[in-house]
């Protein structure tokens, strides 16, 4: 048995998302539904159960190279919605290596008040939007949300889990 030459290995470091269930201040929530759907005109939000090309999740996207995790959530939660957030709490994270490529990909899911800003959809990243009272909450199921990983967190934000978070450690 050879050992590997680890010097000619070339390192992948992790992609890293971060998402926001962003709360209003009235007891609703906003999902969104990326601009890279065909958008379903006529049906309801809570009656959209089309499957993976579809279907809602929370607002959120890819850390870029010397930014943090906290800078990225505000970028993205104000690129996609034109919303100024405070996050509250850390809720979920999910490390998983991607079938497709075999890279690693962190998620990390935040629970987020919306402090200042007005709502910018439709835009180049987001089709749709919907303000979901925790009863329309409680009735989506899997095939309603983009992806099964956006179910989950959904279901550990309904449960009201957090996990250790001082936003000043995380700038």
């Amino acid at each position: 048995m050879g050992v590997k030459n680890l010097t000619n290995m070339e390192t992948k470091h992790p992609k890293i998302s971060v998402f926001a269930f962003i709360e209003d201040g009235h007891n609703r929530t906003l999902l969104v539904e990326d601009s890279d759907i065909e958008f379903i005109d006529n049906i309801p939000a809570l009656e959209r159960s089309i499957g993976k090309e579809y279907g809602w999740k929370p607002a959120g996207g890819k850390v870029k190279e010397n930014e943090s995790l906290l800078a990225t959530l505000l970028r993205e939660v104000h690129e996609e919605t034109g919303f100024i957030v405070q996050p509250l709490n850390l809720i979920w994270i999910r490390d998983f290596i991607r079938e497709k490529n075999g890279r690693e990909r962190i998620q990390f899911f935040f629970r987020a008040r919306r402090i200042s800003g007005e709502l910018n959809i439709p835009n180049k990243e987001i089709k749709s939007y919907y303000w979901f009272t925790r009863s329309d909450l409680l009735s989506l199921n899997k095939e309603m949300m983009k992806k099964e990983h956006y179910f989950i967190a959904l279901q550990e934000y309904l449960q009201g889990k957090t996990l250790p978070f001082n936003p000043k450690d995380w700038e």
